[in-house]
């Protein structure tokens, strides 16, 4: 017996009760799947639309593309997806974005970063700036 055969005797047998709370479950386990899918269209690296999963990352779906062998995830809406501190980023960007130009070592000490964190990412968001306009 196939096991979707078994899965279908194993459905049949419980309650209507527990089969639509399972089918909901399911149903929301595939459009999560699906989304993941669709935020990929092609390959970053040579455009090609030959890919597959391939593990995750940090939570991330990582894909291999069939014809370049590189493996990328999907884009993501942060400056740079990287930032490990993404909670301080956020209120270091506010904090510039409301104030202005305030000296960087007193934007460094009032979110908790060391100077050249802050240059760094100061130096993110002036850069991600210029390619908005």
């Amino acid at each position: 017996m196939a096991i979707t055969d078994q899965i279908k005797d194993l459905f049949d047998q419980l309650e209507v009760v527990q089969q639509y709370k399972l089918l909901k479950d399911l149903t929301e386990r595939v459009r999560n799947r699906n989304v993941e899918i669709e935020d990929v269209r092609y390959c970053p690296h040579c455009k090609s639309e030959r890919f597959h999963k391939h593990g995750k990352s940090l939570g991330k779906q990582r894909f291999l593309c069939m014809d370049c062998k590189h493996t990328f995830a999907t884009k993501t809406d942060s400056i740079n997806p990287n930032i490990r501190k993404k909670s301080q980023f956020e209120k270091f960007r506010r904090v510039w974005e409301d104030k202005g130009c305030v000296s960087i070592a007193s934007m460094a000490k009032k979110i908790g970063i060391s100077i050249p964190t802050a240059h760094r990412w100061l130096h993110m968001i002036i850069s991600n700036k210029k390619g908005d306009n």
